[in-house]
């Protein structure tokens, strides 16, 4: 007798049988569940795609994203700007570049008046510096003019700050992506008389004009005198006395001064923690970061602030990126290189811990399959499996959340998975990301297929209640689709199990099934994650 029914199972290379509606091919040709778009949105506002993926080109990409971004936007304005707002001003996503760009998009359409009026009413919101000011001129200028409503959201930018903040931004700040202060100003024509000064001083660059003098207090006056002396001093000691007596920060610094350990010694004083991680290396590289050196054990201390790096809304991507590219000894881009101070390096990482949401334990057991297949960046290649246009690779970033989670969680089994799946024996909570790294590097590096983590633990009777896939979710080698196979392990174990699936690249599909309750889909680098996983284990709905 025929058995007809095995002929409807399906190979992740086509759609699940009855399921052809919920399902797309991806970038790779295999074929998962569409996601609502504003999924997808999210995704690409905290993961970016710069530097594109293993499949797909960064150009396509940003075609691609952007027509999600009108789709959205067309389908609900409101939600659309709100999610950009909310991602852009709760230090979510790795990178503000996605958030402007797509914030300056819908400033700039003409057919949606709704969308372009609520994004040019956050411009102030999302735009915090002066250089995402300039990203967000840049880009908006690209799709529309200098009309009524764009003028207004950058006044606003200007005049909603203090002369002091505003002196601040204008200076350390002074000009990027081809414009300065002085262009902006003269297309948004914001007026405002407590401000008036700033303006002649951004305009004019002469702080000895009467109208400067006359309108601003001594303690402004005292720090552009200060940014001015700095520019024409060639004393050491009157640029290290300027940056401790009034604030001036590096961007304030000739750069013929900045390769002074004295200078470097006086702005490491009261440097913010973002601006520290950033210059690691150039701090190393001019001898003040040391091995057993005072500086040295600053820096340490600093990063091991649990409550510093919260107030500086540190991201853990960002002490990813440092901690690798401190730990290499030399830059992403440039020719700056240095001697590594391996207390740094270990303090980066714990620093990339602290930087997670706190998360209680559930106490249950966890799957983690770690995704090790060519896609995710193994193979060399300097363009495939970046994020964001770093030299983060997806599989370094799948191997700091693994092992942020087996150091939230008791119970946790790592696998490594491709085309094939073995237990990750030497991997535990006790790692340095290293460790996991050279670890995920012993595995052959295969085709893609996201099942085997569940099929394994059917097969080795493994009691799990959640599986937690950390992957490109560029899945379609194999026989079983990962749904299936989690449907499959629930029948055979009888356990209620869930999959959680990580996702590294802002795809615009899942692996996981979105009508199955006790699957989930979240975005593999964003600070909540941990407890996002903790939550929907325990069976609370996370925010």
């Amino acid at each position: 007798m025929k058995d007809y029914a095995t002929l409807l199972k399906s190979t992740q290379r086509e759609p699940i049988f009855g399921r052809e509606k919920d399902m797309t091919k991806n970038a790779a040709g295999g074929y998962a569940f569409k996601v609502d778009p504003f999924v997808t949105l999210e995704r690409f506002l905290i993961l970016g795609c710069e530097g594109g993926t293993f499949y797909v080109g960064e150009r396509a990409m940003v075609k691609n994203s952007a027509a999600l971004i009108l789709a959205c936007a067309e389908r609900d304005a409101v939600r659309t700007v709100e999610m950009i707002v909310a991602i852009g001003s709760s230090f979510r996503a790795i990178s503000p570049d996605p958030v402007i760009f797509a914030l300056a998009l819908l400033a700039g359409q003409k057919d949606n008046a709704k969308a372009r009026k609520l994004a040019l009413g956050e411009v102030s919101t999302i735009c915090r510096t002066g250089t995402h000011l300039f990203q967000f001129v840049k880009q908006v200028t690209q799709f529309r003019g200098w009309g009524r409503g764009l003028r207004e959201a950058v006044s606003d930018w200007y005049t909603k700050k203090t002369p002091n903040s505003l002196l601040y931004q204008v200076t350390k700040y002074q000009a990027r992506e081809g414009w300065s202060h002085r262009d902006v100003l003269r297309c948004a024509h914001p007026t405002s008389e407590a401000l008036n000064p700033v303006f002649k001083y951004i305009v004019k660059g002469d702080y000895a004009n009467d109208v400067v003098q006359t309108g601003l207090d001594d303690n402004d006056l005292a720090y552009i005198g200060a940014i001015e002396t700095a520019k024409i001093t060639t004393d050491e000691r009157i640029i290290v006395r300027l940056i401790r007596d009034q604030g001036l920060v590096r961007e304030h610094i000739p750069t013929n001064w900045l390769n002074s350990v004295k200078v470097w010694e006086a702005l490491l004083e009261r440097m913010p923690l973002m601006a520290l991680v950033r210059n690691l290396g150039k701090m190393s590289s001019i001898g003040l970061l040391a091995p057993l050196s005072d500086a040295s054990k600053e820096v340490c201390r600093r990063l091991r602030d649990k409550n510093l790096i919260g107030r500086g809304r540190m991201h853990p991507f960002g002490l990813l990126l440092a901690q690798t590219t401190y730990a290499s000894g030399k830059g992403f881009r440039g020719h700056l290189s240095w001697n590594q101070v391996p207390q740094i390096v270990d303090a980066l990482e714990d620093a990339i811990y602290s930087a997670f949401a706190h998360v209680e334990p559930t106490g249950k057991n966890y799957v983690l399959g770690v995704d090790v297949s060519g896609s995710m960046g193994f193979r060399g290649w300097d363009h495939m499996g970046s994020i964001n246009n770093t030299n983060i690779k997806a599989y370094q970033a799948a191997a700091c959340m693994a092992l942020v989670q087996m150091k939230t969680e008791e119970w946790c089994y790592p696998l490594a998975f491709s085309d094939g799946v073995k237990p990750m024996v030497n991997m535990s909570k006790a790692n340095r990301m290293s460790d996991v790294v050279a670890e995920m590097k012993k595995y052959p590096v295969g085709r893609t297929n996201v099942a085997l983590p569940m099929l394994y633990a059917t097969a080795n009777k493994l009691p799990v209640d959640a599986f937690v896939i950390y992957t490109d979710n560029e899945t379609w080698s194999g026989n079983t689709h990962p749904s299936k196979a989690l449907e499959d392990y629930r029948q055979a174990m009888g356990r209620d199990a869930k999959l959680i699936v990580c996702a590294m690249t802002a795809t615009r599909y899942s692996v996981a099934d979105p009508n199955d309750p006790g699957m989930l889909d979240v975005v593999g680098f964003d600070a909540r994650c941990p407890k996002v996983i903790s939550e929907f284990v325990r069976g609370v709905d996370a925010e």
